[in-house]
């Protein structure tokens, strides 16, 4: 029977190894994004206090509207000089403010949060000086871009296209591969366990790479087939649904998309900002260990720097014209439909425990790139000492 496994293992792994490589490798690269970005946009995102008071979110928002304000009509003129006569765009996404993130670190800048994704103003909440617009960096958009679809352009309907399913079924070839590697693997004596465990590095390179391939590939199993379970949430609605139902519950892409598409349509206007200071002030009393609070037009979430899932919040309701709270949803008391996605999340980017799952994820990652190195290393020579074989 492990004969029967160990063919489905290397002729599943040949096609599929370079691909794996490259998303392991992206993959790796992108767990630490967050930290990345925050030493690149350091100057952008932190201020010094200097014992002075904050702003209210009222005027630090008037102050972002009118930054915007200013960015939009630089930006027009230079499209209108790139343009050369050519029509614009009518269903270019108008520019928004959508809601102001304050974090409970008072050198950390007021974050004005836009409408476009990964779009935001930092504002000096003691000056009301505009530290800057970010955005994305390009390097980690470029390798999402290869992790995801391998450097294909998504299309604007979202159908079907080649990157994205060839990473999708990849990931779910790769699951096929754990699995008979894990039952080649198993040891048919007790005693055979011990060598199955450690990486012997005094019998020469091949047992090294064979090694290292069975033990490396034994340690970083679990971690790996949790990455892909989750990853394969974002290649294929049909596997995040089956993944919801298996807790009860459901995923409603149908609505999300229809909220997506609906906003696309708005034009811009000002928000009523004036009771948002009140709700900020009385959700950090009464949540003095929050981490960030995030308030929109009605609505406010505040998140905590803790464990599990790092997307979660206890969300708020409140009304827009005195800031009287009229609503409260815990986290833990949220339906599971509102905590999967950002537990999916969480444990697809190893972000669930800090620096620890980080690094943990980071080494898991490593091994997920030499695992297919490995394994093809071992098929060449195993292939070339059958043809050297005299006949």
């Amino acid at each position: 029977m492990k004969k029967i496994f160990k063919n489905i293992h290397v002729w599943l792994a040949i096609p599929v190894g370079i691909v794996f490589v490259i998303i392991s490798f992206t993959g790796g690269m992108l767990l630490f994004e967050d930290e990345i970005t925050a030493v690149a946009q350091a100057d952008m995102r932190t201020v010094e206090r200097n014992g002075k008071k904050a702003l209210p979110a009222d005027k630090v928002m008037a102050i972002a509207q009118a930054h915007l304000a200013t960015l939009e009509t630089a930006n027009t003129a230079k499209d209108k000089q790139k343009a050369e006569g050519k029509q614009a765009k009518d269903d270019e996404e108008p520019i928004m403010l959508k809601s102001l993130t304050i974090a409970a670190d008072p050198t950390q800048a007021y974050k004005v949060n836009l409408n476009k994704k990964r779009q935001a103003l930092y504002v000096n909440q003691y000056t009301g000086e505009v530290k800057g617009k970010a955005t994305r960096l390009e390097t980690m958009a470029t390798i999402q871009s290869l992790h995801r679809n391998l450097l294909q352009k998504r299309p604007k309907d979202d159908s079907f296209f080649l990157g994205k399913a060839v990473i999708g079924w990849s990931v779910l070839i790769v699951l096929l591969i754990f699995i008979t590697g894990f039952l080649i693997w198993l040891p048919s004596k007790a005693s055979m366990l011990k060598n199955r465990l450690s990486i012997n590095v005094t019998k020469g390179w091949r047992r090294f790479w064979y090694d290292l391939h069975v033990a490396g590939g034994f340690y970083a199993l679990t971690f790996l087939l949790i990455i892909a379970i989750t990853g394969l949430c974002y290649a294929f609605p049909w596997w995040r649904s089956g993944l919801y139902s298996l807790v009860g519950a459901k995923y409603e892409k149908e609505h999300k998309e229809k909220a997506q598409a609906g906003e696309k349509g708005d034009k811009p206007r000002t928000l009523d900002t004036h009771a948002w200071q009140k709700v900020a002030d009385q959700l950090a009393k009464t949540n003095p260990n929050y981490k960030t609070i995030e308030v929109s037009e009605g609505e406010a979430k505040v998140s905590f720097d803790r464990w599990g899932n790092q997307r979660a919040s206890d969300n708020y309701a409140f009304d827009n014209q005195t800031g009287k709270i009229t609503k409260s949803e815990r986290y833990e008391n949220q339906k599971a439909e509102k905590q999967l996605g950002g537990l999916i999340y969480s444990l697809h980017v190893c972000s669930w425990g800090g620096w620890f799952s980080k690094i943990l994820g980071l080494l898991v990652t490593l091994i997920g790139v030499i695992l297919p190195i490995t394994g093809y290393y071992l098929w060449a020579k195993r292939t070339l000492r059958k043809l050297e074989k005299p006949h």
